[in-house]
C-alpha cells in the first residue's frame, strides 16, 4: 500500500515527528540550563503546534466529524487542552519558571493526541486508502 507524501494527512503525520523533536530539544535545554535556546525553541514549537492544529481543523476534522462525530469532538477538546498547555508554557517561560515537568506533560499530551489521530483521523475518509472521503462517496 503506497501513500502519497504530499497529502494533508501525510504532511500532518510528518509534523508529529518534528513536534516531538522540538519538544525534546526544549526538555534537553531545560536540563542543561540553556534558557535562551529553550525560549527560542519553545517559540518555534508553539508556532508549529498551533499551525498544525489549525491545519487539522481546516483540512481534516470537518469531514471526519461527519464519519466519527464523537472522536472529532474529543480531538477538538484535545486541541483546546494543548492550546492551554502552550499558553501556560509561554507564561512560565516569560517568568523564567519553566520546569521540565511542564514540558514532559506537554510531550505526553502531544504523544497521546498523535496516537489518537493515527488510529482515527489520519485513517478516516479513505484518503490513506486511495478512496474519496465518505461524504464524497455519498453524493
Amino acid at each position: 500500500m503506497s501513500h502519497r507524501s504530499d497529502t494533508p494527512r501525510a504532511v500532518l503525520r510528518a509534523d508529529h515527528d518534528e513536534l516531538r523533536r522540538l519538544a525534546s530539544i526544549v526538555l534537553d535545554g531545560i536540563v542543561a540550563g540553556g534558557r535562551a535556546e529553550v525560549s527560542e525553541t519553545i517559540t518555534a514549537l508553539q508556532v508549529r503546534v498551533l499551525a498544525h492544529l489549525a491545519r487539522e481543523e481546516e483540512q481534516l476534522l470537518p469531514a471526519y466529524a461527519l464519519e466519527s462525530p464523537e472522536d472529532a469532538a474529543a480531538l477538538l477538546a484535545d486541541h483546546a487542552a494543548i492550546r492551554t498547555a502552550l499558553a501556560e508554557l509561554d507564561v512560565t517561560t516569560d517568568l523564567h519558571l519553566l520546569r521540565a515537568d511542564a514540558v514532559k506533560d506537554l510531550l505526553a499530551k502531544l504523544a497521546d493526541h498523535a496516537e489518537r489521530e493515527n488510529r482515527g483521523l489520519y485513517l478516516a475518509g479513505g484518503e490513506a486508502r486511495g478512496r474519496p472521503p465518505a461524504a464524497a462517496r455519498r453524493r
